[in-house]
């Protein structure tokens, strides 16, 4: 697909953050994962960082960028999680966040697309670039509303 699509600001910023957090990560676990994980991380952080630099992308580089981005979140909250099993003991946080990370990976537009085979057209929320959807996208209005009338009075 040659769609072109816009990188936006925000994008760009977190592409930037990221791969600076990944490429910190990657130096400090570096004698514990084998060379070839190392080596294609880097290939990743690479990619990405060469794609920021760009106005446009196409629409296939844009879902690299948006994986290069999820992985890196995830990436670094497991990590989190894993010092504070392998120092404390606690293993209910890392079982507990590994399966929120699995349910909620059918919600990634990415995966929707290439996994679930849905198209823009069947759900405009596939449009790229893809929009962030509001915590309080499920609540309706009406209720908001009543909430924010009560509180003023």
């Amino acid at each position: 697909n040659q769609e072109k699509v816009k990188l936006e600001s925000s994008d760009i910023s977190s592409l930037k953050r990221n791969g600076a957090i990944a490429k910190a990560g990657l130096r400090l676990l570096k004698p514990y994962i084998s060379p070839a994980i190392s080596s294609y991380v880097k290939k990743l952080i690479n990619t990405a960082e060469e794609l920021a630099s760009k106005e446009y992308v196409t629409a296939a580089e844009y879902d690299s960028l948006q994986v290069f981005q999820k992985v890196s979140k995830l990436g670094i909250s497991r990590s989190v999680i894993s010092v504070g099993h392998m120092l404390l003991g606690i293993y209910k946080p890392l079982i507990v966040s590994s399966v929120i990370a699995l349910t909620w990976l059918f919600d990634e537009p990415v995966v929707r697309i290439y996994v679930l085979g849905e198209t823009e057209a069947s759900d405009p929320w596939l449009k790229r670039p893809f929009r962030v959807k509001s915590l309080m996208a499920g609540i309706p209005n009406s209720f908001i509303d009543k909430t924010v009338k009560s509180k003023n009075e």
